[in-house]
């Protein structure tokens, strides 16, 4: 009789034990979890950045909580693997686009003054023209 309480006790735990990430090591350190920092060293500010898999065409949705002012900085979680990486201004111009870059680990990219250049007037939208500093 008292066998049955524990092994009822057991499947009722077992979720919530699974959840909580306290079975089979999920506490442990991953490998597969990385981080990317984006680091505004431009003057513009950063309203989006936009993370995708790389085998991905399209842009997905943005990833921010709120946008990059220059000088500062903000991590995105995210698995390790290649993903493209897109840098928005707040006008959904694109402010520097790369594609299949590896993130594993700890990963920043620095976004620096001398990598933005206007486009002409027409089209109002600023471009990367080099690449930027990989740490």
């Amino acid at each position: 009789m008292k066998f049955v309480p524990r092994v009822l006790f057991l499947l009722i735990m077992w979720p919530t034990l699974a959840g909580c990430g306290l079975l089979m090591g999920e506490n442990m350190p991953d490998d597969r979890l990385a981080s990317l920092t984006v680091v505004n060293r431009s003057n513009f500010t950063i309203c989006d950045v936009r993370v995708t898999p790389a085998s991905q065409r399209r842009w997905g949705t943005g990833q921010l909580v709120e946008p990059i002012p220059p000088g500062h900085a903000q991590t995105l979680r995210m698995r390790a693997g290649r993903w493209n990486v897109r840098l928005e201004d707040c006008d959904g111009g694109q402010l520097l686009a790369r594609r299949g870059m590896v993130v594993r680990g700890v990963r920043r990219l620095d976004f620096d003054p001398l990598s933005v250049q206007r486009l002409p007037r027409r089209s109002g939208r600023r471009i990367a023209t080099r690449p930027a500093s990989w740490l």
